[in-house]
């Protein structure tokens, strides 16, 4: 995913919290 290389480790939290934000599906990254 580009996000994940964007916002590295540090950011995975905020992507999954900004993916809730917007109401994407993060489960298919877990």
């Amino acid at each position: 995913m580009g996000l994940a290389s964007r916002y590295g480790k540090y950011g995975c939290r905020r992507i999954t919290a900004l993916l809730k934000y917007r109401g994407w599906s993060v489960n298919h990254k877990r």
